[in-house]
């Protein structure tokens, strides 16, 4: 997980967003720009880069703090790094279909 304030990570995606438009020439390279910097973010854990930028908060709704367990007591949290959409979906399939008792939280790396 980050230990980059909040502050600091809307910041730096504002600036992404900004450097993508002020070194395009086109409008089209533009947007291509700002899609290469959505798929970055995407990849470092941001679920939705062009709303934060635009409202300016890394969460639609103010977050609560809510501890990593479930109703069930018969599940392990295993807390995992996040590598990507596909490996994620993999290690999730298997759990189901060996009926494990497990249940995964993928955290963004230490990027941004």
């Amino acid at each position: 997980k980050s230990h980059h304030t909040e502050k600091t990570k809307i910041a730096t995606i504002r600036n992404f967003y900004q450097t993508a438009t002020i070194c395009s020439s086109s409008p089209e390279y533009e947007e291509e720009s700002k899609k290469i910097v959505d798929s970055l973010l995407f990849n470092n854990g941001y679920v939705d880069p062009r709303r934060i930028n635009e409202s300016r908060r890394l969460h639609s709704q103010p977050r609560h703090f809510t501890p990593h367990h479930t109703t069930d007591n018969n599940h392990v949290i295993c807390t995992i790094p996040y590598i990507d959409e596909q490996f994620s979906q993999q290690v999730t399939q298997f759990v189901k279909s060996h009926n494990l008792p497990v249940k995964f939280i993928f955290t963004p790396g230490p990027g941004i």
